[in-house]
């Protein structure tokens, strides 16, 4: 048996057209320009490839950058926005990662980022063309003793993947 997590990417660029997009990539962009200054080698010169390679603890910049987000998060309500079981039930949303994958100091246009949003971990039983048949991983111990347990078929849907397996 295997514990799979599904999970739904977002990337952002300036000219991405949904409204939720544009509001993180605005929010960020600010956020990105407020915490690189707490850097004290950093330059506004600099590209955002030249800042993580020289400057010291670069790489944490995404983590001080990820709570300007957060609040846009909440709007989805707990779910991973746009997908469904095939009873239209809505696949609940567990945690976030944000990077970024390029900035700016100065322009905004340049600035592009990546939302992964992550469901909670499933049991998965099997896989078909209609979808992946899964349970809640609790549930296990009730599976084995060969027990009738409630499940969810989470259509294969276009943007949604599998970002997380694990063997049991």
């Amino acid at each position: 048996m295997e514990l799979i997590r599904f999970c739904h990417k977002r990337h952002i660029s300036a000219n991405d057209p949904n409204s939720w997009n544009q509001a993180a990539h605005q929010s960020s962009w600010f956020e990105y320009k407020l915490q690189v200054q707490n850097y004290p080698e950093f330059n506004p010169k600099m590209s955002f490839s030249e800042f993580l390679k020289s400057v010291p603890k670069a790489d944490e910049i995404h983590a001080r950058v990820s709570p300007s987000i957060r609040g846009l998060i909440g709007s989805f309500g707990g779910n991973l926005p746009g997908f469904q079981d095939a009873n239209q039930d809505a696949i609940g949303l567990q945690q976030f990662k944000f990077t970024i994958l390029d900035s700016d100091f100065e322009d905004a246009s340049k600035h592009r980022i990546e939302v992964s949003l992550y469901s909670a971990q499933w049991l998965k039983i099997f896989v078909s063309p209609a979808g992946f048949l899964v349970c809640d991983p609790e549930l296990i111990e009730n599976l084995k003793r060969k027990e009738e347990v409630p499940t969810r078929l989470i259509p294969i849907q276009h943007g949604l993947g599998i970002s997380h397996l694990q063997f049991i």
